[in-house]
């Protein structure tokens, strides 16, 4: 989990009625590493996030706020942390809408976390059992633990520095996640608010770029035979974690995903590249928002994906970086620069208007629960996501109500990126 409230600027939400409450939580290893005992539970930053809800509900009244119109709103680790917030027993009644800008719960789990502990204690120098190893570490100073984090290779990343499902024996006050997200939600067994949840068409750019960098470091970029017989496994089994024993998955992929480009091009990793930007958009970012508007059924949803290909981009996704693999796109974080942005100048005028519809749409949402009221918009009405019209929204310069969030599987390959 990484982030911080300096990372956007809260100017345009400001200008609606609307109050803006930015808690911060404990990061990595700090806020999220797990022994799975007493000693280090785990879910540190979770616990800090439910803490900081508990505060609003307490004093947000003092600052003329609403209790009982608590909107939990984040973008990629935040959403995250906002869709966790919505699924933990301990927050029953303190939070009446979710917003999800390109993350989720499912997205931010860490199913290994006593190996990947055990792990960052070793290159802290601490052996032993698991009870020596937790007081070991308890023990380190800050830095200490910072230095293991780091030489682990984890920091700002995944493994080790990521929620966990709660202990079955963990003491019911701090059993923040009592099952896994996609259990939780299936069963029921959470908060039903109102979920405004979304995309940007070519989320994942900046994670392809970061699995490009892995494949160059093993010397394996330019192996045809390796691209062509390998990757769509590694993919799968190692980038993205999930299992596929008989290939079931990956003849799917390969299917949907790479059908489009001939055999004797099939080892070239930039004429595959719109496919496996795709897919792992699709696998990270728009199945798990999908999925979860799909569950929460009892309460409203409105999906999303952001389309708009403006001028700015930030420097993570190497849109700007000549080396970079894309050269365009729309990618993580374009949304957030109209809602809460982090460039330098002023929009021009079609900017302006992206801008003031997200933000009239958020706060709108932020106020009521509903992107389309109280304010009227100009724009087309946003339609509630059911498993019958299965109508989401798309954001650009003109935006409209679409059918079948599943056709934003394929974006890249349908703009031929």
């Amino acid at each position: 989990m990484i982030g911080s409230e300096i990372s956007f600027r809260p100017d345009f939400l400001l200008d609606r009625d609307v109050i803006l409450v930015v808690p911060q939580y404990r990061l990595g290893p700090f806020g999220f590493l797990s022994m799975q005992n007493e000693i280090i539970p785990g879910n540190a930053g979770l616990l800090d996030s439910l803490e900081a809800l508990k505060w609003v509900n307490k004093h947000i009244s003092k600052f003329g706020g609403n209790k009982g119109q608590v909107t939990v709103f984040g973008h990629s680790a935040g959403a995250c942390i906002a869709n966790f917030l919505m699924l933990s027993p301990l927050t029953e009644g303190l939070l009446h809408g979710v917003i999800m800008n390109s993350g989720s719960a499912s997205l931010a789990l860490d199913d290994t976390p006593v190996k990947e502990a055990r792990t960052v204690a070793l290159k802290a120098g601490c052996l032993g059992d698991d009870l020596e190893v937790s007081l070991c570490m308890r023990n380190l100073t800050a830095e200490e633990l910072l230095s293991a984090f780091v030489a682990y290779g984890k920091l700002g990343s995944f493994k080790g520095g990521l929620p966990v499902v709660s202990r079955p024996d963990e003491p019911a006050d701090t059993k923040f996640l009592p099952d896994y997200p996609t259990d939780l939600a299936k069963k029921g067994a959470y908060v039903n608010v109102p979920i405004l949840a979304g995309v940007t068409r070519h989320d994942s750019m900046w994670m392809v770029d970061l699995f490009h960098g892995v494949l160059s470091r093993l010397g394996v970029q330019d192996n045809e035979t390796y691209i062509r017989e390998n990757l769509i496994d590694h993919l799968i089994t190692k980038f993205f974690r999930t299992k596929d024993p008989v290939g079931a998955i990956n003849d799917l992929v390969e299917r949907r995903y790479f059908s489009y480009v001939t055999p004797e091009k099939r080892g070239n990793f930039s004429e595959i590249l719109a496919g496996v930007l795709d897919f792992a958009s699709t696998l990270t970012m728009k199945a798990p928002a999908l999925q979860m508007v799909k569950l929460n059924s009892k309460a409203d949803n409105y999906l999303y994906t952001f389309d708009y290909k403006g001028r700015h981009h930030l420097p993570f996704n190497g849109i700007n970086d000549p080396n970079g693999l894309f050269k365009e796109g729309v990618c993580h974080s374009d949304d957030m620069i109209y809602l809460t942005p982090r460039i330098e100048g002023s929009f021009n005028e079609e900017e302006t208007a992206i801008s003031n519809l997200m933000v009239d749409l958020w706060s709108n949402f932020i106020i009521s629960g509903n992107p389309n009221e109280p304010k009227t918009l100009s724009m087309p009405h946003w339609p509630k996501y059911n498993s019958t019209e299965k109508l989401y929204y798309e954001i650009n310069t003109v935006a409209k109500a679409k059918n079948d969030f599943t056709n934003e599987f394929t974006a890249a390959i349908q703009d031929g990126l």
